[in-house]
Protein backbone atom coordinates (compact mmCIF):
# COMPACT_ATOMS: atom_id res chain seq x y z
CA UNK A 1 0.00 0.00 0.00
CA UNK A 2 1.12 3.41 -0.90
CA UNK A 3 0.84 6.74 1.14
CA UNK A 4 -0.72 9.61 -0.54
CA UNK A 5 2.08 12.54 -0.21
CA UNK A 6 -1.08 15.08 -0.85
CA UNK A 7 -2.42 14.81 2.64
CA UNK A 8 0.08 17.37 3.63
CA UNK A 9 -0.84 19.77 1.26
CA UNK A 10 -1.76 23.55 2.90
CA UNK A 11 -5.39 24.66 1.88
CA UNK A 12 -3.83 27.83 0.31
CA UNK A 13 -0.42 28.96 -0.96
CA UNK A 14 1.65 30.84 1.80
CA UNK A 15 5.08 31.44 2.71
CA UNK A 16 5.31 28.29 4.66
CA UNK A 17 4.09 25.82 2.01
CA UNK A 18 5.41 22.44 1.51
CA UNK A 19 7.45 22.57 -2.14
CA UNK A 20 8.79 19.58 -4.49
CA UNK A 21 12.07 19.55 -5.61
CA UNK A 22 12.01 20.11 -9.11
CA UNK A 23 14.44 17.06 -10.73
CA UNK A 24 14.81 17.44 -14.69
CA UNK A 25 12.46 14.34 -14.89
CA UNK A 26 9.63 15.64 -13.51
CA UNK A 27 10.07 19.05 -14.94
CA UNK A 28 9.86 17.47 -17.98
CA UNK A 29 6.70 15.77 -17.18
CA UNK A 30 5.41 18.87 -15.59
CA UNK A 31 5.60 20.92 -18.86
CA UNK A 32 4.21 18.22 -20.90
CA UNK A 33 1.09 18.03 -19.14
CA UNK A 34 0.52 21.98 -18.70
CA UNK A 35 1.33 21.80 -22.77
CA UNK A 36 -0.97 19.30 -23.43
CA UNK A 37 -3.34 21.24 -20.81
CA UNK A 38 -2.99 24.11 -22.91
CA UNK A 39 -4.15 22.85 -26.31
CA UNK A 40 -7.92 23.18 -24.81
CA UNK A 41 -7.33 26.04 -21.57
CA UNK A 42 -5.16 29.01 -21.75
CA UNK A 43 -2.19 29.49 -19.90
CA UNK A 44 -3.74 32.32 -17.36
CA UNK A 45 -6.87 30.10 -17.08
CA UNK A 46 -4.64 27.73 -15.87
CA UNK A 47 -3.37 29.80 -13.30
CA UNK A 48 -6.17 30.71 -11.82
CA UNK A 49 -7.29 26.39 -11.11
CA UNK A 50 -4.08 26.51 -9.35
CA UNK A 51 -4.29 29.12 -7.47
CA UNK A 52 -1.56 31.52 -8.59
CA UNK A 53 -1.41 33.88 -11.16
CA UNK A 54 0.46 33.67 -14.52
CA UNK A 55 3.89 34.93 -14.05
CA UNK A 56 4.21 32.61 -10.67
CA UNK A 57 3.28 29.29 -12.81
CA UNK A 58 5.18 30.13 -15.64
CA UNK A 59 7.75 30.76 -13.27
CA UNK A 60 7.60 27.12 -11.67
CA UNK A 61 7.95 26.08 -15.22
CA UNK A 62 10.72 27.96 -16.38
CA UNK A 63 12.91 29.63 -14.09
CA UNK A 64 12.54 28.03 -10.68
CA UNK A 65 13.54 24.51 -8.89
CA UNK A 66 10.43 23.69 -6.81
CA UNK A 67 6.85 23.55 -7.26
CA UNK A 68 4.54 24.19 -4.31
CA UNK A 69 2.91 20.56 -3.59
CA UNK A 70 -0.91 22.27 -3.19
CA UNK A 71 -0.25 23.15 -6.96
CA UNK A 72 1.68 19.65 -8.30
CA UNK A 73 -2.04 18.10 -6.51
CA UNK A 74 -4.38 20.06 -8.84
CA UNK A 75 -2.11 19.98 -11.83
CA UNK A 76 -2.38 15.94 -11.49
CA UNK A 77 -6.23 16.23 -10.70
CA UNK A 78 -7.24 18.87 -13.54
CA UNK A 79 -5.15 16.52 -16.12
CA UNK A 80 -5.61 13.23 -14.91
CA UNK A 81 -1.98 12.47 -14.64
CA UNK A 82 0.03 10.67 -11.61
CA UNK A 83 3.14 11.84 -11.58
CA UNK A 84 5.90 9.97 -9.46
CA UNK A 85 5.80 10.39 -5.95
CA UNK A 86 9.04 8.19 -5.35
CA UNK A 87 10.80 11.26 -6.86
CA UNK A 88 9.41 13.85 -4.16
CA UNK A 89 11.81 15.68 -1.89
CA UNK A 90 10.58 18.67 -0.58
CA UNK A 91 11.57 21.73 1.38
CA UNK A 92 9.27 24.51 3.37
CA UNK A 93 8.88 27.79 4.24
CA UNK A 94 12.94 29.64 4.39
CA UNK A 95 13.93 25.65 5.39
CA UNK A 96 16.94 24.89 2.82
CA UNK A 97 16.83 21.50 4.33
CA UNK A 98 15.36 18.61 1.63
CA UNK A 99 13.62 16.00 3.07
CA UNK A 100 13.26 12.90 1.97
CA UNK A 101 9.48 11.09 2.70
CA UNK A 102 8.52 7.23 2.40
CA UNK A 103 5.74 6.59 0.31
CA UNK A 104 5.69 3.17 1.39
CA UNK A 105 5.49 1.42 4.84
CA UNK A 106 8.53 -0.87 5.49
CA UNK A 107 10.62 -2.32 8.48
CA UNK A 108 12.30 0.75 9.66
CA UNK A 109 9.73 3.22 9.25
CA UNK A 110 7.47 0.70 11.48
CA UNK A 111 10.53 1.23 14.07
CA UNK A 112 10.74 5.22 13.82
CA UNK A 113 6.39 5.09 14.74
CA UNK A 114 6.97 2.16 17.20
CA UNK A 115 9.87 4.07 18.77
CA UNK A 116 7.29 7.56 18.48
CA UNK A 117 4.42 6.39 19.56
CA UNK A 118 5.85 4.45 22.90
CA UNK A 119 8.31 7.60 24.24
CA UNK A 120 7.03 10.52 22.00
CA UNK A 121 5.78 13.53 22.31
CA UNK A 122 4.12 15.34 18.69
CA UNK A 123 3.05 18.92 19.69
CA UNK A 124 1.73 21.72 17.08
CA UNK A 125 0.77 24.78 18.90
CA UNK A 126 1.06 28.62 17.86
CA UNK A 127 3.58 30.46 18.41
CA UNK A 128 4.15 34.52 17.50
CA UNK A 129 5.81 33.11 14.39
CA UNK A 130 2.52 31.20 13.46
CA UNK A 131 2.70 27.03 14.28
CA UNK A 132 5.20 25.64 16.04
CA UNK A 133 5.57 22.14 15.45
CA UNK A 134 8.36 19.88 17.32
CA UNK A 135 8.63 15.92 17.61
CA UNK A 136 10.60 15.30 21.12
CA UNK A 137 11.93 11.57 21.98
CA UNK A 138 13.73 10.69 25.04
CA UNK A 139 15.62 7.51 26.11
CA UNK A 140 17.89 6.19 28.52
CA UNK A 141 20.11 3.76 26.36
CA UNK A 142 22.34 4.97 23.70
CA UNK A 143 22.30 2.11 21.65
CA UNK A 144 18.39 2.77 21.14
CA UNK A 145 19.38 6.53 20.20
CA UNK A 146 21.81 5.66 18.00
CA UNK A 147 19.65 3.04 16.16
CA UNK A 148 17.09 5.56 16.31
CA UNK A 149 18.92 8.15 14.89
CA UNK A 150 20.10 5.37 12.03
CA UNK A 151 16.39 4.57 10.93
CA UNK A 152 15.53 8.50 10.48
CA UNK A 153 18.59 8.80 8.53
CA UNK A 154 18.11 6.01 6.23
CA UNK A 155 14.12 7.11 5.57
CA UNK A 156 14.26 10.78 5.52
CA UNK A 157 17.44 11.58 4.81
CA UNK A 158 18.39 13.67 8.08
CA UNK A 159 20.18 13.30 10.40
CA UNK A 160 19.44 14.20 14.04
CA UNK A 161 21.62 14.33 16.40
CA UNK A 162 20.95 12.96 20.66
CA UNK A 163 21.45 15.25 22.91
CA UNK A 164 22.57 13.69 26.76
CA UNK A 165 20.82 15.16 29.85
CA UNK A 166 21.04 14.47 33.05
CA UNK A 167 20.17 10.27 32.94
CA UNK A 168 18.84 10.09 29.29
CA UNK A 169 18.78 11.10 25.78
CA UNK A 170 17.05 13.31 23.88
CA UNK A 171 16.09 14.21 20.07
CA UNK A 172 14.22 17.63 19.32
CA UNK A 173 12.90 18.02 15.58
CA UNK A 174 11.32 21.06 14.76
CA UNK A 175 10.45 20.25 11.18
CA UNK A 176 6.82 21.12 9.81
CA UNK A 177 7.16 18.34 7.12
CA UNK A 178 7.97 15.59 9.34
CA UNK A 179 5.15 16.17 11.90
CA UNK A 180 2.76 16.91 9.37
CA UNK A 181 3.88 13.49 7.63
CA UNK A 182 3.52 11.83 10.89
CA UNK A 183 -0.10 13.32 11.83
CA UNK A 184 -1.69 13.55 8.48
CA UNK A 185 -0.52 10.52 6.56
CA UNK A 186 0.80 8.32 9.32
CA UNK A 187 -2.16 9.83 11.40
CA UNK A 188 -0.40 9.88 14.58
CA UNK A 189 -2.24 12.19 16.72
CA UNK A 190 -0.18 15.10 18.24
CA UNK A 191 -0.45 16.46 21.79
CA UNK A 192 -0.81 13.99 25.48
CA UNK A 193 -0.67 10.53 24.43
CA UNK A 194 -2.52 8.93 27.25
CA UNK A 195 -5.79 8.87 26.13
CA UNK A 196 -5.38 9.63 22.14
CA UNK A 197 -2.54 7.14 21.18
CA UNK A 198 -2.64 3.76 19.31
CA UNK A 199 -1.38 1.83 17.12
CA UNK A 200 -2.09 3.83 13.44
CA UNK A 201 -4.40 1.36 11.51
CA UNK A 202 -2.38 1.21 8.17
CA UNK A 203 0.14 -0.66 10.75
CA UNK A 204 -2.32 -2.99 11.87
CA UNK A 205 -2.93 -3.58 7.88
CA UNK A 206 0.51 -4.29 6.92
CA UNK A 207 2.51 -7.78 6.86
CA UNK A 208 4.22 -10.02 9.92
CA UNK A 209 7.67 -8.49 9.13
CA UNK A 210 6.61 -4.92 9.88
CA UNK A 211 4.56 -5.61 12.63
CA UNK A 212 7.42 -7.04 14.05
CA UNK A 213 9.54 -4.07 13.61
CA UNK A 214 6.67 -1.49 14.90
CA UNK A 215 6.55 -3.51 17.97
CA UNK A 216 10.68 -3.77 18.09
CA UNK A 217 10.13 0.22 18.27
CA UNK A 218 7.80 -0.10 21.28
CA UNK A 219 9.83 -2.69 23.14
CA UNK A 220 12.83 -0.82 22.83
CA UNK A 221 11.88 2.86 23.79
CA UNK A 222 9.23 1.55 26.53
CA UNK A 223 9.97 -2.14 27.50
CA UNK A 224 12.05 -4.06 29.89
CA UNK A 225 14.29 -6.83 30.44
CA UNK A 226 14.19 -8.00 34.29
CA UNK A 227 18.11 -8.23 34.83
CA UNK A 228 17.37 -11.28 36.86
CA UNK A 229 14.81 -13.19 35.62
CA UNK A 230 14.73 -12.24 31.63
CA UNK A 231 11.33 -11.15 32.02
CA UNK A 232 10.08 -8.84 29.03
CA UNK A 233 7.65 -6.56 29.93
CA UNK A 234 5.87 -3.40 28.40
CA UNK A 235 4.23 -0.93 30.91
CA UNK A 236 2.00 2.25 30.47
CA UNK A 237 -0.55 4.30 30.92
CA UNK A 238 -2.52 4.25 27.51
CA UNK A 239 -5.10 1.07 27.47
CA UNK A 240 -5.70 1.55 23.55
CA UNK A 241 -1.76 1.09 23.42
CA UNK A 242 -1.71 -1.87 25.30
CA UNK A 243 -4.67 -3.54 23.45
CA UNK A 244 -2.78 -2.86 20.19
CA UNK A 245 0.09 -4.28 21.01
CA UNK A 246 -1.51 -7.64 22.54
CA UNK A 247 -3.10 -8.03 19.29
CA UNK A 248 0.02 -7.37 17.06
CA UNK A 249 1.73 -9.92 19.93
CA UNK A 250 -0.79 -12.50 19.10
CA UNK A 251 -0.42 -12.25 14.94
CA UNK A 252 3.08 -12.82 15.44
CA UNK A 253 2.33 -15.96 17.71
CA UNK A 254 4.49 -14.30 20.80
CA UNK A 255 1.55 -13.98 23.48
CA UNK A 256 2.02 -12.71 26.24
CA UNK A 257 2.02 -14.77 29.87
CA UNK A 258 0.34 -12.50 32.12
CA UNK A 259 -1.45 -9.15 31.16
CA UNK A 260 -2.99 -7.07 34.18
CA UNK A 261 -7.02 -6.96 34.41
CA UNK A 262 -6.64 -3.58 36.77
CA UNK A 263 -4.65 -0.75 36.20
CA UNK A 264 -2.10 0.07 39.10
CA UNK A 265 -1.88 2.38 41.47
CA UNK A 266 -0.37 4.81 38.75
CA UNK A 267 -3.00 3.85 36.51
CA UNK A 268 -0.78 1.67 34.32
CA UNK A 269 -1.63 -1.49 32.63
CA UNK A 270 1.02 -4.47 31.87
CA UNK A 271 1.62 -7.17 29.90
CA UNK A 272 4.56 -9.79 30.99
CA UNK A 273 6.60 -12.51 29.03
CA UNK A 274 8.06 -15.00 31.94
CA UNK A 275 8.54 -18.29 30.45
CA UNK A 276 11.61 -19.21 29.09
CA UNK A 277 10.43 -20.82 25.91
CA UNK A 278 8.62 -17.54 25.04
CA UNK A 279 11.46 -15.69 26.55
CA UNK A 280 13.99 -16.82 23.72
CA UNK A 281 12.22 -15.83 20.98
CA UNK A 282 11.39 -12.20 22.76
CA UNK A 283 14.73 -11.16 21.72
CA UNK A 284 13.13 -10.35 18.42
CA UNK A 285 11.59 -7.90 19.88
CA UNK A 286 15.18 -5.66 19.89
CA UNK A 287 17.00 -4.61 17.53
CA UNK A 288 20.79 -6.28 17.97
CA UNK A 289 23.18 -5.31 19.52
CA UNK A 290 21.37 -2.41 21.70
CA UNK A 291 20.84 -2.74 25.03
CA UNK A 292 18.06 -4.53 26.08
CA UNK A 293 19.13 -7.45 23.20
CA UNK A 294 22.48 -7.49 25.08
CA UNK A 295 20.39 -8.27 28.29
CA UNK A 296 18.35 -11.09 27.14
CA UNK A 297 20.65 -12.51 24.70
CA UNK A 298 23.09 -12.67 27.79
CA UNK A 299 20.13 -14.09 30.15
CA UNK A 300 20.26 -17.10 28.11
CA UNK A 301 24.13 -17.69 26.97
CA UNK A 302 25.69 -15.91 29.49
CA UNK A 303 28.71 -13.28 29.67
CA UNK A 304 31.21 -13.61 26.92
CA UNK A 305 34.17 -11.58 28.35
CA UNK A 306 36.74 -12.78 30.85
CA UNK A 307 38.89 -11.21 33.84
CA UNK A 308 40.86 -11.84 36.88
CA UNK A 309 40.19 -8.08 37.82
CA UNK A 310 37.53 -7.92 40.27
CA UNK A 311 37.10 -4.35 40.43
CA UNK A 312 36.89 -4.62 36.77
CA UNK A 313 34.17 -7.00 36.71
CA UNK A 314 32.37 -4.86 39.02
CA UNK A 315 32.80 -1.82 37.09
CA UNK A 316 31.22 -3.56 34.08
CA UNK A 317 28.49 -4.65 35.70
CA UNK A 318 27.54 -1.98 37.41
CA UNK A 319 27.92 0.14 34.26
CA UNK A 320 25.95 -2.29 32.38
CA UNK A 321 23.36 -3.58 35.35
CA UNK A 322 23.46 -0.16 37.03
CA UNK A 323 20.99 0.49 40.12
CA UNK A 324 17.84 2.01 39.45
CA UNK A 325 16.24 2.81 43.19
CA UNK A 326 18.13 3.69 45.92
CA UNK A 327 17.21 0.05 47.55
CA UNK A 328 17.33 -2.08 44.48
CA UNK A 329 20.00 -4.92 44.74
CA UNK A 330 22.58 -5.47 41.91
CA UNK A 331 24.87 -7.98 41.07
CA UNK A 332 28.12 -5.81 42.39
CA UNK A 333 25.94 -6.28 45.77
CA UNK A 334 25.50 -9.35 45.95
CA UNK A 335 29.30 -10.55 44.98
CA UNK A 336 30.63 -8.07 47.02
CA UNK A 337 29.26 -9.79 50.39
CA UNK A 338 30.03 -12.92 48.86
CA UNK A 339 33.84 -11.79 48.59
CA UNK A 340 33.96 -10.32 52.13
CA UNK A 341 32.22 -13.60 54.01
CA UNK A 342 34.88 -15.62 51.80
CA UNK A 343 33.91 -19.54 53.30
CA UNK A 344 30.71 -17.95 55.47
CA UNK A 345 28.72 -16.99 52.31
CA UNK A 346 26.08 -19.36 53.00
CA UNK A 347 22.70 -18.35 51.86
CA UNK A 348 21.80 -17.49 55.19
CA UNK A 349 24.37 -15.49 55.68
CA UNK A 350 24.05 -13.65 52.42
CA UNK A 351 20.76 -12.32 53.06
CA UNK A 352 21.54 -11.23 56.38
CA UNK A 353 24.21 -8.87 55.43
CA UNK A 354 22.31 -7.83 52.20
CA UNK A 355 18.96 -7.38 53.90
CA UNK A 356 16.89 -8.52 51.30
CA UNK A 357 14.14 -10.89 50.78
CA UNK A 358 14.99 -14.41 50.57
CA UNK A 359 13.52 -15.53 47.13
CA UNK A 360 15.25 -12.00 45.39
CA UNK A 361 18.61 -12.90 47.21
CA UNK A 362 18.59 -16.59 45.67
CA UNK A 363 17.30 -15.26 41.96
CA UNK A 364 20.79 -13.25 42.11
CA UNK A 365 22.80 -16.02 43.35
CA UNK A 366 21.23 -18.25 41.33
CA UNK A 367 21.98 -15.94 38.18
CA UNK A 368 25.51 -15.49 38.85
CA UNK A 369 26.55 -19.02 39.35
CA UNK A 370 24.95 -19.12 35.88
CA UNK A 371 26.99 -16.42 34.62
CA UNK A 372 29.95 -18.17 35.85
CA UNK A 373 31.03 -15.48 38.63
CA UNK A 374 30.22 -17.41 41.39
CA UNK A 375 30.29 -21.24 42.02
CA UNK A 376 28.60 -23.43 44.56
CA UNK A 377 29.58 -26.34 47.07
CA UNK A 378 28.08 -28.44 49.81
CA UNK A 379 29.39 -28.05 53.24
CA UNK A 380 27.33 -30.43 55.31
CA UNK A 381 23.72 -29.30 54.96
CA UNK A 382 24.70 -25.92 53.70
CA UNK A 383 25.37 -24.11 50.34
CA UNK A 384 28.58 -21.98 50.27
CA UNK A 385 29.33 -19.63 47.56
CA UNK A 386 32.51 -18.10 46.20
CA UNK A 387 33.85 -16.41 43.60
CA UNK A 388 36.06 -18.52 40.73
CA UNK A 389 38.86 -17.07 40.28
CA UNK A 390 38.15 -16.04 36.23
CA UNK A 391 35.61 -13.73 36.66
CA UNK A 392 32.80 -12.94 33.26
CA UNK A 393 31.73 -9.69 32.26
CA UNK A 394 29.36 -7.81 29.98
CA UNK A 395 30.83 -6.86 26.09
CA UNK A 396 29.29 -4.04 24.33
Amino acid sequence: MKLNLYQLCDNDLSVGSIRVILNENLKNQINHTINQLKQTIKLKDLSKKFGVDYTTLWSYCNRRNYIPLIVLKRLEELSNTKFSQEEFNVICGQAKTEVRLPIKINVNLAKIIGAIIADGHIGIRKSGRGQHYELVIREEYLSNVLAFSKWFKEEFGIYIKPKKENNHYYFYISNKIIILYLTNVLKIPSGKKVDIISVPKIFKNSSKKTKLALLQGIFMFDGGVDYCTGYVSLVSRSPNLIRDVIILLNEINLQPDYISKKMDKFQRSRLLFRKNSKLVNNINLFEKDTEKWFRLNEHFYGLSNKTKDLNKALRNLDKFYPKKRKNALTFSDVIKVVHSLQDEATYKNVVKKLGKGKTVTYTYLDKLTKWKILNSKRRGLEKIWQLNQELYFPRR
